[in-house]
């Protein structure tokens, strides 16, 4: 009995090239395709200890500013009373009353210290308004009160170089681009109530995302903050308009009603 001869048609053909293709890609050794970074749980917390440490620096300068002031005060009381204590001196003419040799000592050294904490404390007030000149250029008075919420997204970044034990420059790319896109007005300077909030809800799903998803979260965290600021300045308004277009009293109706006469 004569074999079936089997027809091959265009897609059977193309099918075996497919195939060949296949086996040919196969058989071609290709380098090892770099895994994806992404930001994780981890990451994420790494930016919020090292918005926590530099809060802390700043609260801690803050602190140091109030008590050196505080010194400055008891200082200059001190020296009030020595020279109020010079004045009885010079008028009752008693000579066995004076200052200690210890006395000017200390007061000399406290001295000396306090210039030095006031040099340290204006070199550091320098390098942050140094790294504030773009945001100081552009904000008006109006904007002095946020200044306090607003982060400079160089400081961030030092500052995760410092805590982060082992991190890739690829991952703090990742972070700066993160950064970036939260930095809306691009003036190097973020609101940390806006990385806060992203790590929050980043963080309470604890899933990793790519930079082009972490900003479409951004963004849409960012309308979402717009929408609610608008409907507050809406129902603002509201509220303004019904507080001015009170019904009026009786006494008011009363008196309408006599000025319109008979």
């Amino acid at each position: 009995m004569a074999a079936k001869e089997v027809v091959r048609g265009p897609l059977h053909l193309l099918h075996l090239r497919l195939k060949a293709t296949t086996f040919l890609c196969h058989a071609v050794e290709k380098p090892p395709v770099p895994k994806k970074e992404e930001l994780s749980k981890a990451d994420l917390a790494e930016i919020e200890d090292a918005l926590e440490k530099i809060a802390a620096e700043k609260q801690e300068l803050l602190i140091e500013k109030e008590e050196l002031q505080d010194l400055k005060e008891e200082m200059a009381d001190y020296k009030q009373d020595v020279d109020e204590l010079k004045d009885v001196v010079v008028k009752t003419g008693k000579v066995d009353i004076e200052e200690s040799k210890a006395a000017m000592r200390l007061y000399n050294r406290v001295n000396r210290i306090i210039g030095s904490m006031d040099h340290l404390i204006d070199k550091l007030n320098e390098e942050r308004k140094s790294m504030q000149i773009k945001l100081d250029s552009t904000e008006g008075p109006a904007g002095e009160k946020t200044k306090d919420n607003l982060i400079e997204i160089n400081d961030l970044l030092l500052a995760m170089r410092r805590i982060q034990k082992s991190s890739s420059n690829t991952r703090l790319e990742m972070i700066t681009d993160l950064l970036d896109t939260l930095d809306i007005d691009h003036d190097g300077a973020v609101k940390i109530d806006h990385v806060l909030k992203v790590i929050d809800t980043l963080g309470r799903e604890n899933v990793k995302v790519s930079p082009a998803q972490m900003k479409e979260i951004i963004e849409l965290l960012i309308k979402e903050e717009v929408l609610q600021a608008r409907n507050k300045e809406q129902q603002a308004q509201q509220a303004s308009g019904e507080t001015g277009a009170q019904p009026p009293t009786a006494e008011q109706h009363e008196q309408q009603q006599g000025n319109k006469g008979p």
